[in-house]
This record gives structure tokens, C-alpha cells and sequence, in this order.
């Protein structure tokens, strides 16, 4: 009674803490995604700094939108010639020198770049960056593993993407006025639309103002695809296991997985239960022959079973000589016995005295203990020697 109670109390526990941890995570999980640290007006992020809006627009009226998450250096390998848009809004992650240069191709050959930035768009590599494909190693200052941009690349005295085409970066301009301050720059087939404002199409513009109907007017009059770039906010494509567990973990869910794990390994661990219902041990084999020979004896002296004893007996000893010849031999035959005293090396006055001994018992005309004694000595020696002779030695017949 004491167990049963114990695992209905257990069981009540732990649906209490199933339904805590259920309404924690319906409550957090209602909350929108946010980036209080950097304020990134991506369109991941549903709060008012993030652009999620301008994308979901976007998506109604443009024949094609999708978040850019590779290296700018890639646009030499779209499927599409342009025109397209590239949308790029306050990034945080510097340029590599490939990057611009292939940005500069991509614009030259028709595409139009709509940048939203207040701060110099930094060019080139920093101390202990690759300027490969604008990955940074280990002593560059960012840390590509959690997917958290630098933000010292914003401060760094590095040449900038606006100074290249000679774009001047005005500050603290006004959501308001942002999209009426916009300056255009043609570059070869494309142009450079900057908008002196990161949070020009964020979620709280698009509530105060008409830059949303701004921002879909230049992408459809200029057609094609597009794009806007998360790349240059930290959410790049390539990334290993450890960096998508991490940021799983720090969601709502991942907390609460994580807070189920533990409690499930504490409670396997501090408790040791099994998993199932409680069963009976299983009794130990009773392996041990001689167990079995005693039992047999006293069963058979409990029976008076002389004659059944000399029949177990015979048929157990010519079983034996049968292996061990490798045909069947039956020894109350005198062919038979001269055959197997031929082949096993053993007298046939042996042969002849346990063969009538066991007539004998079997017939009933002795069966007294001294005789059965007798006979089963006699069955020992034959298995024994046997056993010596032909194969590997054993316990004693006489004993069983």
C-alpha cells in the first residue's frame, strides 16, 4: 500500500510541474522576438525595432522575397540576371574587400541597393580577419560560433562602403524624414538608394509613417527579386551544431526543454527508479550435478525402483559406448558385446558379468541392493574408461 501511494503522490508531482512549466512557457511565449542588446532591424525580429513588417509587405506585392544569409561575395552566383533589390538596414558586420567588390559588380550590372544606415559601412579586413569571404578567426574580435556580431566594427578607422561612392552619412535624422532625405546614386546599369535612417522601415515606422509604401514603390519599380540582407546582422547560413543549440537554448523552448532534461535526470538519478512495473527476481539455476544425483537417488529410493534404476542405467551406459563407437550398441546381445569388447579393449568376461547383472535386475530375479550396487559399479568403469580413451573424463556413473 505504502509503494502504491508513493507512486501516485510521484505521479501527482510531476504533472504539477508539467502544467507549471506548460503556462511559463504560454506566457513567454507570447512575447515578441526581440534584440534589446543591438537593436538589429532585421526581419526576424517582430518588436519595435525589428523590420518583420516590411518583409511580410513585401512579400504580398513582389513576385519574390527571401532573407539574403550567405556573404555578399555571392551574388556573382544568383540564378537571376538583375534587376533585383538587395535591402540592407543598419548592419552591424563590416564588409570584406571581396564583398564590396562583388557588391559594386552586382550594382554596375543592373542591381539597385536600397541602404539604410546612420554609420560608415566599414571595408577591408580587421587585425586577424580573412579577407577571404569575411569570416574573422578566433583573435578578430567577433564571435562567428554564437552568430553575435562585433559591434567594434562599427567604430573602427576603416575606409567605408559610403565613402567609395561618395555618399555622406547624415546623423540623427528622423524617422519621419527619413525616406524625404533620401539621396540616389547611380552606379553603372544600378543605382545606391540611402536612406540616412536604420530604422526607416522598422516595426514602429511602418505604424507613424508611409515609408513602408516608399520602400514597396522603389522595389516594384525597379522589379525583379528581393532580398533582404541578414547576413551583415550575424545570422549567417554556416553554422555548427554548437551555435544552433546554443541559440535554441536561449529561446522560451529550448529553457524549457533544457529545465525538462534536467529534472528528468535528477529524478532518475537522485531516486534510481526503474521504468516499469516491479517484478520478482528470478530464483537461481540449480546447476549443480551433484543436486540432481541426490535428488534422483533419493527419488528412486523413495520408489523401490531397483528394476527402473538397472533400465536407466543400461540405456544411459549404451547410449555412451553408442557415441562413443559411433554406431548403436546393445549389450544384452552376445555379437554385440564381443564386437564392442573388440573395439573398446575390454574383456569379455567383463562384458558378459554386467550384462547378466543387469538381465538380472531388470527381470526381477535379484533385486537387491548389493546387486544394484554392484552393476552400477561396473557401468562406471565402462563409461570411464570410455571417457579415457575417446572423449573427456566425467563424473562418476556409479554416483548417479
Amino acid at each position: 500500500m505504502s509503494t502504491r501511494r508513493t507512486n501516485i503522490r510521484s505521479a501527482v508531482l510531476g504533472g504539477g510541474v508539467c502544467l507549471v512549466l506548460i503556462l511559463v512557457i504560454a506566457i513567454v511565449s507570447g512575447d515578441p522576438a526581440s534584440d534589446l542588446a543591438l537593436e538589429r532591424p532585421s526581419t526576424f525580429f517582430t518588436d519595435a525595432t525589428g523590420a518583420r513588417a516590411s518583409y511580410l509587405v513585401l512579400e504580398q506585392v513582389s513576385p519574390r522575397v527571401e532573407r539574403w544569409r550567405r556573404p555578399l561575395s555571392d551574388l556573382a552566383f544568383l540564378p537571376e540576371p538583375p534587376p533585383s533589390t538587395m535591402v540592407v538596414m543598419g548592419p552591424v558586420r563590416g564588409l570584406s574587400n571581396a564583398e564590396a567588390d562583388a557588391l559594386d559588380r552586382w550594382i554596375t550590372s543592373g542591381g539597385q541597393l536600397i541602404l539604410a544606415s546612420d554609420a560608415p559601412w566599414p571595408v577591408g579586413p580587421l587585425r586577424g580577419m580573412d579577407d577571404g569571404d569575411g569570416d574573422v578567426e578566433r583573435g578578430g574580435g567577433r564571435d562567428d560560433d554564437d552568430g553575435v556580431p562585433d559591434v567594434i566594427e562599427r567604430i573602427v578607422d576603416r575606409p567605408d562602403y559610403h565613402a567609395r561612392h561618395g555618399i555622406e552619412v547624415d546623423v540623427d535624422v528622423d524617422v519621419g524624414d527619413a525616406v524625404a532625405r533620401a539621396r540616389i546614386v547611380p552606379v553603372g546599369a544600378g543605382r545606391i538608394v540611402h536612406v540616412p535612417n536604420p530604422h526607416a522601415f522598422s516595426n514602429a515606422a511602418l505604424r507613424d509613417t508611409d515609408n513602408a509604401v516608399w520602400l514597396v514603390g522603389q522595389c516594384s519599380g525597379w522589379g525583379g527579386a528581393v532580398r533582404f540582407d541578414e547576413y551583415h546582422h550575424g545570422f549567417g547560413q554556416r553554422q555548427d551544431m554548437r551555435a544552433i543549440a546554443a541559440a535554441f537554448l536561449m529561446t522560451p523552448w529550448g529553457f524549457a526543454c533544457l529545465q525538462l532534461a534536467l529534472a528528468g535526470a535528477v529524478y532518475i538519478l537522485g531516486a534510481r527508479r526503474r521504468f516499469g512495473r516491479p517484478i520478482d527476481p528470478m530464483p537461481p539455476e540449480r546447476t549443480s550435478a551433484l543436486e540432481t544425483v541426490d535428488a534422483l537417488g533419493a527419488l528412486f529410493e523413495a520408489a523401490q525402483a531397483r528394476r527402473f534404476s538397472a533400465r536407466a542405467m543400461h540405456q544411459y551406459v549404451s547410449a555412451r559406448l553408442s557415441a562413443t563407437l559411433s554406431r548403436p550398441i546393445d549389450l544384452m546381445s552376445p555379437d554385440e558385446r564381443r564386437r564392442a569388447a573388440e573395439r573398446l579393449g575390454v574383456s569379455d568376461t567383463d562384458l558378459e558379468t554386467y550384462a547378466g547383472n543387469v538381465q538380472g535386475l531388470i527381470a526381477g530375479a535379484d533385486t537387491s541392493d548389493e546387486k544394484l550396487v554392484e552393476t552400477a559399479a561396473q557401468a562406471s568403469h565402462l563409461r570411464s574408461w570410455s571417457h579415457g580413451k575417446h572423449g573427456s573424463g566425467g563424473d562418476s556413473f556409479a554416483a548417479r
